[in-house]
């Protein structure tokens, strides 16, 4: 992990949403799960990219949405089944599902600390793709769903060092049934190819570009590279 950010006890927790809400959306949002909160001035997206207690920090970035909380994109893709209806009763998931019924939504976390990542890619009210540590400081991921675009470069250069079916979770994309993973890979760093020494990543290092590059679809720049210390959040609380 080479870039400024990164190394520095990191911690991610956001949801980025596929278009800029206005601000009687953003309150309206946050109300479905807090109904007391409200504007409560303005924070850092710096700050609030790690937020602590129960504050919820909402913002945009050229055409998308970003929303943060401590625990609940954490949460949304911790518990990841989706069999059948219950993808729609999922009591975090569903709230953004349904204020959200047709954009792109990405749900992820990540603790440099804890060494844990997850995210979740939901399109069209249905969560299409998840990927998580299998547990802190362990390198072996728990997934399902297809492959998305901002993974395909990695696991283009990449071999399996185990998998095994999870035999927990069932998950459905379009009309074709995903049972869930137990797998570990390692990387070939593509920069590193044509080298006689070529470098690794492994999962976790991959769960984090991965979210990093995912961010620049939506942002337009990946988070990393943003001046975070520059672009404002409304903080919402009690």
């Amino acid at each position: 992990m080479t870039d400024d950010h990164r190394g520095m006890g990191l911690k991610i927790s956001a949801i980025l949403i596929n278009r800029v809400l206005p601000e009687d959306e953003q309150t309206a949002l946050v109300q479905k799960y807090y109904r007391s909160y409200s504007p409560k001035g303005e924070a850092k997206l710096e700050e609030a990219l790690h937020p602590d207690g129960r504050d919820m920090f909402v913002g945009s970035v050229g055409i998308a949405t970003i929303l943060t909380h401590s625990d609940i994109p954490y949460n949304i893709t911790l518990d990841a089944r989706n069999v059948g209806v219950y993808e729609k009763k999922h009591p975090l998931l569903s709230k953004l599902t349904k204020h959200f019924p047709t954009e792109d939504l990405f749900c992820c976390y990540f603790n440099s600390v804890g060494v844990y990542f997850s995210y979740s890619f939901i399109r069209d009210g249905l969560r299409v793709r998840y990927k998580r540590s299998h547990q802190p400081d362990n390198l072996a991921v728990e997934e399902a769903g297809d492959l998305q675009q901002q993974e395909i470069p990695y696991h283009a250069f990449s071999r399996i060092l185990s998998i095994e079916p999870s035999g927990e979770q069932v998950y459905p994309s379009g009309a074709r049934l995903h049972t869930s993973v137990i797998a570990q890979r390692e990387y070939h760093k593509q920069a590193s190819l044509t080298s006689e020494t070529p470098e690794f990543l492994n999962e976790f290092q991959v769960g984090y570009e991965v979210i990093m590059d995912v961010s620049q679809s939506f942002l337009g720049t990946r988070l990393d590279r943003l001046p975070m210390e520059q672009i404002p959040m409304t903080r919402y609380a009690k």
